[in-house]
């Protein structure tokens, strides 16, 4: 929180409106506050309003500050000075932040500045002692090579205390927040010196909350409480000269499904997450609040029919207005509005894209 502070000392002006965003307990309100802000609307769509209530009753002058509990796609026409919030997640931002930000660019009058304004990603390798389990290639009477195949097709959360990068870091993506639009594919290269071995390939972000202030999870800094997604590398590769990277970020409701494949020289390795759960239909459905409907799929290809059967198209297509219309039918207590049903259904179409 100490950088949050630090951004909104650097951007509020006595007099401003501020929007909390995502508000959760109305920390990040208070202190906008407590800076001379004019008055604060804490925004969240969970009870939890009700936590912030309490805690800016106790701590703030009455008439500051108002609570709503709404989705903050349908807060419109409102205008404020300064939005900020703490939307962030672990790759920067989960499946729906990035929408929020630029609807609330759109719905908002005025022309507000966002704290945080920006935002970057990063990759880069490194050897993890969790993906190398000695005691596994001791044993000469079991072959565990297969077992360790599988563990490694799945990203790992991993604290940056736990490991240090080798290489230099490398941008993957970068964007304004509330133009924040994740790419199918992001790819990289990276230099190594000769026989150096790694058998992890590590990204982190880095928020800009304003100028000179920032907020990152890099194993170089240690001051946030988001964890590192780490894609495991097996076998573990020894190389010098460039290695290219390929991250496929899918995300199916709030369970990430990632592909990635690293190649140098005449080594490859490609794990795909998705593979391993093809037999799990019903949890990826489940995952999306969806019911499938056909009984018998055992394969990767049908699983987006499976979703188009659930969400009621007798004809499957992937035109968005007439999925936006039947989900929005079949569940209309689940999406706040068209635009809500049409991101969703968004995301689970690009998650698909590279399977069928």
């Amino acid at each position: 929180m100490d950088a949050y502070y630090r951004a909104l000392e650097k951007t509020i002006k006595p007099g401003m409106r501020v929007l909390d965003a995502g508000s959760g307990t109305g920390i990040l309100g208070l202190m906008a506050l407590k800076l001379g802000a004019q008055s604060v609307t804490c925004v969240d769509v969970s009870s939890i309003v009700n936590v912030s209530e309490n805690f800016l009753k106790k701590n703030a002058e009455p008439g500051s500050y108002r609570i709503i509990q709404k989705e903050l796609r349908e807060i419109k026409g409102m205008e404020f000075d300064v939005v900020v919030g703490e939307l962030l997640s672990h790759f920067g931002f989960e499946e729906d932040s990035a929408g929020i930000y630029s609807s609330l660019k759109k719905n908002l009058a005025g022309k507000p500045v966002f704290i945080p304004s920006g935002l970057e990603l990063y990759c880069n390798i490194a050897n993890i002692s969790r993906f190398t389990d000695d005691s596994l290639y001791k044993s000469t009477t079991i072959d565990y090579t297969e077992i360790i195949k599988e563990y490694c097709q799945f990203p790992e959360y991993i604290k940056s205390s736990e490991f240090r990068n080798i290489a230099d870091d490398q941008l993957l993506y970068s964007s304004p927040l509330t133009e924040f639009s994740l790419p199918s594919v992001l790819r990289c290269s990276i230099e190594l010196p000769e026989n150096t071995c790694f058998n992890a390939i590590t990204t982190f972000f880095r928020a800009q909350l304003a100028k000179d202030v920032f907020i990152t999870n890099s194993p170089d800094f240690n001051e946030t409480h988001w964890m590192n997604i780490v894609f495991p590398v097996f076998p573990a590769m020894i190389s010098g000269g460039r290695i290219e990277v390929e991250l496929y970020p899918r995300s199916i409701g709030m369970k990430n499904i990632w592909a990635w494949k690293v190649t140098t020289g005449d080594q490859v390795c490609y794990a795909d997450s998705l593979s391993q759960s093809q037999n799990s239909i019903d949890e990826i459905l489940a995952s999306c609040n969806l019911i499938r409907t056909e009984p018998d799929i055992s394969y990767s290809g049908d699983i987006l029919l499976s979703i188009l059967d659930a969400l009621g198209v007798e004809n499957p297509s992937t035109d968005i207005d007439v999925l936006v219309t039947n989900i929005m039918n079949k569940r209309p207590d689940f999406f706040s509005s068209k635009e809500h049903a049409s991101d969703y259904i968004t995301s689970i179409l690009a998650a698909l894209n590279s399977i069928v």
